[in-house]
């Protein structure tokens, strides 16, 4: 007599599976050239503060509003492991991660057992999006990645009406890599503004209250020191990086960071009518 496969049998399956496609997708799990080369040294001075005295102010200047260094030098002090293996193990869990969100999010928007395989197969696609620095998936740990996969658990909470949770996970990301925690933060306060009439006016005054804080630490706060215009040298050194001068993007890059968003009210608006 053959045994039912459990829904936890299925789940583990589904996540193995996911992460090989996700891996493969993205060229295997490595090493980035670009990206660890920064990370790695960051890691090591938060480990040994003596290290790369000459690099220190460069180092510092991201991991003063990053926890992320101090994290993976924690975990690696405590379990007395090889940098390398640390770094899987944390790639590894943010690819479980990300695939526990999508999968959230699927299900709680609706989706059935097919649309929710088809959703978590495109999230293991990698590409660059036009015109930018990021690639959908990266290959190799990075924190953006852990961040995006705490925002679709994020996401998958608020749908199932869990607020508590969603801002749990919310507050996770913003440890791990605040930027992406941010535009998470932005899709969900919108969405609750929307749904939850009774949250808006403590979300309203939160977003002025954000606002404000954001233009005073930018104009005459922390952040005002570092509010300047880079000199021509600084200028010649990123010149290649074109991504980063959104004004001097040509029209498809437009055109192709923008559809998602289109094509997404689109359905919405549909969906509206149908009902």
């Amino acid at each position: 007599m053959t045994r039912a496969v459990t829904p936890a049998a299925r789940w583990a399956a589904g996540a193995l599976l996911f992460f090989v496609l996700a891996t493969a997708n993205s060229g295997g799990d490595r090493y980035g050239a670009s990206d660890q080369a920064f990370y790695i040294p960051a890691v090591r001075k938060a480990m040994d503060a003596s290290l790369f005295p000459r690099d220190s102010s460069m180092l510092a200047a991201q991991g003063g509003f990053i926890l992320w260094d101090g994290i993976v030098a924690g975990i690696t002090a405590a379990t007395n492991l090889p940098l390398p293996w640390v770094f899987f193990a944390l790639y590894t869990t943010g690819v479980i991660a990300l695939y526990a969100g999508g999968a959230l999010a699927a299900r709680a928007a609706g989706a059935g057992a097919w649309g929710t395989v088809a959703f978590l197969a495109m999230l293991t696609l990698r590409h660059r999006i036009a015109k930018t620095g990021v690639n959908t998936l990266e290959g190799y740990l990075h924190p953006r990645m852990i961040a995006f996969a705490l925002g679709m658990l994020a996401t998958g909470a608020f749908l199932k009406k869990r607020p508590a949770w969603a801002g749990a996970a919310l507050a996770a990301a913003a440890v791990v890599h605040p930027t992406t925690a941010v535009w998470f933060g932005v899709l969900l306060g919108a969405a609750a503004f929307a749904a939850w009439p009774r949250w808006r006016a403590p979300l309203g005054v939160a977003a002025v209250a954000g606002a404000v804080f954001s233009i005073w630490a930018i104009a005459a706060g922390p952040l005002a020191p570092r509010a300047v215009a880079m000199d021509a040298a600084w200028l010649s050194a990123i010149a290649e990086k074109d991504y980063l001068f959104p004004h001097e993007w040509p029209v498809y890059a437009w055109i192709l960071n923008l559809l998602p968003a289109a094509i997404g009210a689109a359905v919405l608006w549909r969906a509206r009518d149908l009902k």
